[in-house]
């Protein structure tokens, strides 16, 4: 009966033990990676997780269209695996610049009305890829949605990570993103709604930031309220 009972408590330590290695090697894999959506924040509060991706579409082009005082973009890329996109703006002047929300409605063109056209120097699109969204998932934007620039007070550069200094984010800022410019490349990210004036953007720091745009999106009815 002794020699059962150890050995039945040999066996349960070595399960034991088994189980907390598997533990923490499944911690690793789990680790935030920035080339998929990291899981945890609520798909009811927020329209992405956390540090979302999007892909930045390359080949892109634009032609002013008088007639509509807007642009036109074209996309050379296989725009099938793209659920929505989302647009950004370089003006050759000093002015507000745009997080601009669009549809993928199947054609290789998109419009962007009401943009100042004339002074655009440069269009940035990012796409949301389909195998990384849910199906279920609804935005709470309209197609031509335009999310606002935000003012910071600065950001700098900590190992891996960016620390940023923004202004109080008043109420009807709803949802923040991130508009990082790398030595390898540009990127666009979720970044919910920071709860703080200083915040961290983890690990984008590692392909040497250079710079650094937020916007948010406002309700329209909390934008009108807003401006009164």
């Amino acid at each position: 009966m002794k020699n059962t009972i150890l050995v039945f408590a040999v066996l349960v330590s070595i399960s034991f033990f088994a189980c907390s290695d598997y533990s923490s090697e499944s911690s690793l894999i789990t680790e935030p990676s920035l080339q998929k959506p990291i899981v945890g924040t609520p798909r009811q509060t927020f329209p992405y997780p956390f540090l979302f991706q999007f892909e930045k579409i390359k080949d892109v082009t634009f032609s002013r269209v008088e007639a509509e005082g807007g642009v036109e973009v074209y996309l050379k890329e296989d725009i099938s695996k793209y659920s929505h996109f989302y647009v950004t703006l370089d003006y050759v002047i000093d002015a507000p610049k745009p997080l601009i929300y669009l549809e993928n409605k199947g054609s290789e063109t998109l419009l962007l009305e009401n943009v100042n056209a004339n002074y655009i120097s440069n269009i940035n699109v990012y796409g949301a890829n389909v195998l990384d969204i849910s199906r279920e998932q609804i935005l709470p934007y309209s197609d031509g949605a335009s999310l606002k620039q935000l003012p910071m007070n600065g950001w700098k550069e900590e190992k891996a990570d960016i620390h940023v200094y923004g202004n109080y984010l008043p109420y009807y800022v709803k949802f923040v993103f991130g508009e990082i410019n790398t030595k390898q490349g540009d990127y666009l990210v979720f970044l919910a709604k920071p709860k703080s004036e200083e915040f961290i953007i983890p690990e984008y720091n590692k392909y040497g930031v250079y710079d650094l745009r937020l916007y948010g999106y406002i309700t329209p009815l909390e934008k009108n309220v807003a401006s009164e």
